[in-house]
């Protein structure tokens, strides 16, 4: 078994008037940047309650900053305040704070190490979705360590159900998976239908799954995943063992220059020096 490993335009017929930020004036700019670089020097000292009281209240005079509140958050989880850390992680990616799925990943474990369930999987579910890439570090987190065997937490980090599944079962769950995060990652398929051959192949391939052997099942999974059509879609811990052929896509089809594949092969298989085909046939088998 392998391991877990629309968009729709809508036009408004009017704009909302944009909302009114308040900006700090001419005078109080000086006050703002003083008090912005005494923070950061007492987070450098370690001073992390003192730099989060400074943050504070730089949002308290402009509070559209998202810079300021992720420093806030750090401070505060520095300090650990993981709550008071988490919220004001979560103003930063209200006003539109670089990285938000890293922005919301780090709200989740902040929530983990304060202990809170519901908020940590609700904002593992937000980072997905926004999308964060690397899910499989959240199998990993220490942060989230407590929840390995929930059945909610696990669903989220992409690890198969805790109770015991047959082989069938196990696969089917790593096919739906491989499907959703496709739907949930692939720069094409975040907002279009999957090719109608890639759901006709996993449907097939499912009927075969029980004459399959693991081995067999890795060439199946990576054909599918061809069918997306690009060259960065890749299963990975797939076997690297590579047999040294080039091939050449000519108007008449593809094919492999046989004296190529005699003077490659022969290098390492003197014995082995016959072409092995001329012509490659591409399909189904």
């Amino acid at each position: 078994m392998v391991s877990c490993l629309l968009g729709l335009s809508l036009f408004a017929c009017a704009e909302s008037p944009p909302s009114k930020k308040t900006v700090p004036t001419a005078g109080r700019g000086a006050e703002y940047y003083k008090q912005f670089t005494r923070a950061q020097d007492l987070a450098k000292e370690g001073k992390f309650e003192e730099a989060a009281s400074t943050y504070e209240r730089l949002t308290e005079s402009y509070q559209d900053d998202a810079e300021i509140w992720i420093r806030l958050g750090n401070a505060r989880a520095e300090a650990n305040q993981s709550r008071g850390a988490a919220e004001a992680y979560s103003r930063a990616l209200a006003h539109g704070g670089e990285y938000p799925s890293s922005i919301a990943y780090r709200i989740a474990s902040l929530y983990a190490n304060a202990g809170d369930r519901n908020q940590t999987l609700a904002w593992l579910e937000k980072a997905l979705a926004i999308p964060l890439e690397n899910r499989p570090r959240i199998a990993f987190d220490e942060s989230f360590a407590a929840w390995r065997s929930d059945d909610g937490f696990r669903k989220l980090a992409g690890l198969a159900p805790k109770r015991s599944v047959s082989r069938e079962e196990g696969w089917n769950y790593d096919l739906d998976f491989l499907v959703a995060e496709i739907r949930r990652l692939h720069y094409s398929y975040r907002t279009h239908p999957l090719p109608r051959e890639f759901d006709d192949d996993v449907r097939l391939l499912r009927r075969r799954m029980p004459r399959l052997s693991g081995a067999a099942m890795r060439p199946e999974i990576q054909r599918l995943l061809a069918r997306l059509g690009d060259g960065h879609t890749s299963l990975q811990g797939a076997p690297g063992r590579q047999i040294p052929l080039t091939f050449y896509d000519f108007a008449d089809g593809l094919a492999r220059p046989a004296s190529i594949g005699r003077r490659r092969l022969s290098a390492t298989q003197p014995g082995h020096c016959q072409p092995l085909a001329s012509r490659i046939r591409v399909g189904a088998y």
